[in-house]
């Protein structure tokens, strides 16, 4: 999905991520994700030596983004059923 068509609807945890897109999913609204390491800052040094082993997902934080026209409706359904 292109940047400029998409709005982000969802931003947080792993568990929040999984039951969002779940409910999208459900409801035929098509998503795009986006997934970040919060302490990437702090790993890059230690990545050059020891790569991503190791490397907590509870340190990720997670995005979903659905169409502009699909934002309203994706919404109200993650504050509805979320």
């Amino acid at each position: 999905m292109l940047f400029w068509v998409r709005k982000e609807v969802y931003m947080g945890n792993l568990s929040g991520f999984t039951k969002s897109s779940s409910i999208l999913a459900q409801n035929k609204i098509q998503y795009d994700f986006r997934v970040t390491n919060r302490n990437s800052a702090q790993l890059r040094l230690t990545r050059i030596t020891i790569g991503r082993i190791g490397e907590s997902i509870e340190n990720n934080l997670y995005y979903l983004y659905v169409h502009k026209n699909d934002y309203d409706n994706a919404k109200f359904l993650l504050n509805n059923k979320g």
